[in-house]
């Protein structure tokens, strides 16, 4: 794992596990240029008859373009922009593409944008992609109460893991999950179109009807 820092930087082949984890990917990797800027997406083209997909990205703040080439896993669910809830990743095995610490921060920011979007259905399925990306840097754990070096291969996670590692407690990871409701029930009120607009909650009952 302490190689794909250097693949990111010189576009090599990523691998991923679904396309919602190259999205993921975007969202938490900087602009090669500035090296602040987020990362958004202008076009993808998908080869024939091959899992391999190119995405064309410009950085927002600097407007560095560049191209990324990821390769999807055999067992990659199906692309489809219309599923509430679309699968991170179907293994048990740990993202390739985003490490621990990456997974966590994008768990924080997925969550706040659900506690502040006023529509019900939205701050579901927001918090849903929150939930997922908890799951994501929990499968880097063993029993051991802080992740194995494999989990970090970011300079940021490395430092951070240092510096505040009560951030990367399973412990404290786990009991957050054990707050949040199934998958399951999860997808069941996402189904749910009601119009109403959600009361102030604590952040693990966004999904409760």
């Amino acid at each position: 794992m302490s190689t794909l820092r250097d693949e990111r930087l010189t576009n090599q082949i990523l691998q991923s596990k679904s396309v919602v984890e190259i999205q993921f990917y975007l969202m938490a990797t900087p602009c090669r240029a500035c090296r602040k800027g987020r990362l958004n997406a202008l076009r993808q083209h998908a080869e024939d008859e091959s899992s391999r997909l190119r995405v064309d990205v410009e950085c927002a703040g600097c407007q560095d373009k560049t191209t990324l080439e990821f390769k999807l896993d055999p067992d990659a669910p199906d692309s489809d922009r219309n599923n509430l809830y679309p699968v991170v990743n179907p293994t048990d095995e740990p993202s390739r593409l985003l490490d621990v610490g990456q997974w966590i921060t994008l768990f924080r920011v997925v969550l706040e944008a659900a506690s502040k979007e006023s529509d019900r259905i939205e701050a579901r399925r927001l918090g849903y992609e929150a939930a997922q990306c908890l799951e994501e840097a929990l499968k880097f754990y063993d029993d051991n109460e802080l992740p194995p070096e494999g989990a970090v291969f970011t300079d940021t996670t490395r430092t951070r893991l240092r510096d505040v590692p009560q951030q990367f407690s399973r412990s404290h990871l786990l009991a957050m999950r054990a707050k949040l409701p199934s998958n399951t029930v999860m997808q069941r009120n996402i189904r749910n179109q009601d119009s109403d607009q959600p009361q102030k909650r604590p952040w693990w009952q966004f999904w409760r009807s």
